[in-house]
């Protein structure tokens, strides 16, 4: 599965968080993919991309959440989402209007 975690750091908590991404980043855990790890403006500080089964996410974000409010994201292709989204009435509906 592919994924996407938004980060926001908590307070005081940053060293700690920036070291255990370092970490991840140059030893990924176990069936972990980590493909880009990068700073966003905004209301989250980080982004992760990567590539995980949902408990390899799950166990990523438990070591994250010691120093980051976490919230993860299942992603996938623009090609298959269009696939997927042919047989929901509302796309269909739109389509039909351009």
């Amino acid at each position: 599965m592919n994924f996407l975690s938004l980060l926001k750091i908590k307070s005081g908590k940053q060293e700690q968080c920036l070291e255990l991404l370092k970490k991840i980043k140059e030893k990924p855990l176990p069936g972990i993919e980590i493909k880009k790890i990068m700073f966003c403006l905004g209301k989250y500080d980080l982004i992760i991309i990567g590539e995980a089964d949902e408990v390899k996410t799950l166990e990523l974000s438990a070591r994250l959440t010691l120093y980051a409010q976490m919230e993860t994201l299942t992603t996938i292709p623009f090609e298959a989402g269009i696939e997927m989204l042919k047989d929901i009435y509302w796309f269909k509906r739109e389509n039909e209007l351009i």
